[in-house]
């Protein structure tokens, strides 16, 4: 369940920024970077491993239809659009791997920095 909450925020950020800037790519990478977020907050919360919210939210995401596209323009002999088509697919899956390292990175140094914080004031009780 809390994975379909991180896949819907995720939807919805993604046709939130398609709408307002009408990027695919870029709006790939805001889907996939609040999927992340919400997954870091879940694992955290729930004491999981992150990728266990992540993936399931990050299959909205995923170009299926470009791809699909891609192979049907090359099928038809229309190497200009199938080449488009799968240039902008492997950008979207570029920008949903670049989101989803960003979070994990940003969770890790901050669960670094918390745990560096409570070890410092634990050492200042003591002393």
């Amino acid at each position: 369940m809390h994975s379909g909450v991180g896949g819907a925020l995720g939807w919805l950020a993604y046709v939130y920024s398609q709408n307002l800037l009408d990027s695919m790519v870029f709006s790939a990478f805001v889907g996939a970077f609040v999927v992340g977020i919400v997954g870091e907050v879940f694992a955290r919360i729930f004491k999981e491993p992150g990728t266990i919210f992540v993936v399931p939210g990050i299959i909205p995401l995923v170009p299926g239809y470009g791809l699909y596209y891609a192979m049907l323009k090359s099928v038809e002999n229309d190497y200009q659009a199938a080449l488009q088509s799968g240039l902008e697919t492997f950008l979207v899956a570029i920008a949903i791997a670049s989101a989803i390292i960003s979070t994990t990175s940003i969770g890790r140094v901050i669960k670094t920095w918390l745990s560096k914080r409570q070890a410092l004031k634990k050492h200042n009780t003591q002393v």
